[in-house]
């Protein structure tokens, strides 16, 4: 519970320009990519799937901003 607490502490505190800032970054922090995914699967976000044949990869990271 210690965690939890800590981590709904954390959101409290984020401001509309801490948000907005994050938006503006082009490849985000590894952390934060993984929060963001987080989010999109517990929002049924779907990714937008990226490169080419067995290349294909999920990006969180567009839909996250729109």
């Amino acid at each position: 519970m210690p965690i939890y607490n800590t981590a709904i502490r954390a959101v409290q505190q984020l401001k509309k320009g801490d948000i907005d800032e994050v938006k503006l970054m082009k490849t985000p922090p590894a952390a934060c990519l993984a929060v963001i995914k987080t989010l999109c699967i517990l929002l049924d976000v779907p990714p937008k799937k990226v490169g080419t044949g067995k290349d294909k990869t999920e990006d969180f990271w567009t839909p996250a901003k729109e």
